[in-house]
Parts: structure tokens; sequence; C-alpha cells
């Protein structure tokens, strides 16, 4: 009898040893994530912290006019700017992506669609794109909310801004349907 009471009692403060560590566990991980969500709270952007991407210091027009994917990225003196209205660990992330995202998407192009112009531009603020059957389409990058990205144009369509992070299945949606 005396050792089933032995055995209750280890088992007793063994699960009570298990619930106590437990909850300290969960303590901390509460307290952890809660201190985790205040630092990354510093490095967030709010849509009340920008208003609209810094304008273009430069005014002049490009004229697109063939089948073609620009990338358009900004100028120095925007780049200065935005420097100014975001954190440092929120600019390297832009440009970061910016980079990547573009590169990734010129491999795609010239490997799977070659016979479309690859175009870059940084020091143009207004892009008019000249369709097929003489019309145009003008754009104000000042007017795009995204700092860097890539129009696609097929000279038939209005050019649309595509999501990098998909840019084969951007290319293929834009210039086969």
């Amino acid at each position: 009898m005396n050792s089933h009471i032995q055995k209750k009692t280890f088992f007793s403060l063994f699960f009570l040893g298990f619930l106590l560590a437990f909850f300290i566990r969960c303590h901390n991980e509460i307290n952890t994530s809660s201190i985790l969500e205040k630092i990354n709270l510093k490095d967030t952007v709010t849509p009340q912290t920008i208003i609209k991407k810094p304008g273009s210091s430069y005014s002049d027009t490009l004229f697109i006019d063939g089948p073609s994917a620009l990338f358009f990225n900004p100028d120095s003196i925007q780049v200065e700017k935005y420097k100014t209205i975001v954190s440092n660990n929120m600019f390297e992330s832009m440009k970061h992506d910016c980079y990547f995202q573009q590169r990734n998407s010129k491999i795609v192009l010239k490997k799977y669609w070659p016979k479309i112009k690859i175009i870059e531009t940084v020091k143009t603020r207004y892009l008019v794109f000249i369709k097929s059957n003489k019309t145009q389409s003008y754009i104000d990058l000042d007017g795009k909310g995204d700092i860097c990205g890539i129009f696609l144009f097929n000279t038939i369509k209005d050019p649309q801004i595509i999501d990098m992070m998909n840019v084969e299945t951007e290319l293929d949606y834009y210039f086969n349907h």
C-alpha cells in the first residue's frame, strides 16, 4: 500500500511539474511574442506614414511602340526622399525586393519570351504606349504607388503593371489571352 501511495505521489508531482513547466513556457512565449510585435511595429509602415511615393525629379517622357516589358525604378532623388519617409529596414527590404524580383523577371523574359523587348527606365516620369491602331495609352509613374515594377505591353491591349512575384503567370496571361 505504501508503494501505491508513493507511485501516486510521484505521478502527481510529475504531472504538477509538467503543468508548471507548460505554464511558464506559455507565459514566456506570450511575453516574447509581444516583445517581438513591439519591435516589428517600429519597422512597420502604416498607411498614414506614406501618403504616396515621392514624385520623380524628372519630367521626361518615354515612348514605347512595340511588344515590351518596361522595368521602372526610382531616380536617385526619389530614392533619397523615400529613405526619409520609411525606416531603414523597410527601405532595404524594398530595394532588395525590387532588385531580385526584376532580376528574376528578366531571366524569365530572356529564356521564355525572347521576342519581348526589355526596356529599363529610371529618369522618366511619363510613359506613352503606342498601340498598333495608333491610339496611345499614357501613364504617369508618379501616380503609381509602386516604387518599382514592370509594365507589359503587346501593342493591342493597354499596358498592364504586373505582380513580379508571379511573372511567369502574368506574362502568359497578358500575352496569350
